[in-house]
């Protein structure tokens, strides 16, 4: 599953696109579900429940979800608003989810703004425009709050911090943003909100947000 704004930048910005061609090579069957890069958790879960009914994954299988970013939100949703599918599902793993939400919501309407006006409309279409929105903290806090996770599915989460040395140019802004709050970040996300309720957390990366 994509992050916010995955579409924008084209498929060289794919998450995990080395370590899905090794999972092929060993039987998987693995497909990448690019959701609505500016559009919300509701609409992107509609996208992935398309995906899945598409994909008609055998009785046999394990499904498993791979959330990245934002994409993590998307598949929590998703679980919650499709229960009948969500029974097929036999883990959900977060990666750097911003699981309530994220302090930089409230600053970054006018730095996206200015980045979409930028790119070509065709390859970043609008959406439902919720993107922000929907890791607002408060947003993001209170949907979990209202909205139990199913208890057929085994969640795991993994996280991300680092020192300055290891963080790409275009993410100290944010990672200086972030300290503010709390040093263990990883230019979007704060390592202590990014773990799913209830979830085995398999570790923290040493890694900025997009390593």
């Amino acid at each position: 599953m994509t992050g916010a704004f995955s579409e924008c930048v084209g498929d060289e910005a794919r998450p995990y696109i080395v370590a899905a061609d090794r999972l092929r090579t060993d039987g998987a069957y693995v497909e990448t579900i690019v959701v609505g890069g500016r559009s919300g958790t509701a609409s992107n879960a509609r996208q992935i429940a398309a995906a899945i009914e598409r994909a008609q994954v055998p009785a046999e299988r394990q499904l498993i979800i791979v959330g990245y970013s934002k994409g993590a939100l998307d598949a929590l949703r998703f679980l919650v608003d499709f229960p009948a599918l969500a029974g097929q599902v036999d883990a959900v793993v977060s990666v750097a989810g911003p699981i309530y939400g994220s302090p930089l919501a409230q600053l970054a309407e006018t730095p996206y703004a200015w980045f979409l006006d930028r790119v070509p409309y065709d390859k970043c279409p609008p959406g439902d425009g919720e993107v922000i929105r929907s890791v607002d903290p408060a947003t993001a806090t209170q949907w979990l709050a209202s909205n139990p996770l199913p208890s057929n599915v085994r969640y795991y989460s993994i996280a991300g911090f680092t020192t300055r040395r290891h963080v790409a140019r275009s993410l100290v802004p944010t990672w200086k943003i972030l300290n503010r709050t709390d040093v263990r970040n990883d230019g979007q996300v704060v390592a202590a909100v990014g773990v799913i309720p209830g979830s085995t957390l398999l570790g923290y990366a040493n890694a900025d947000h997009w390593g």
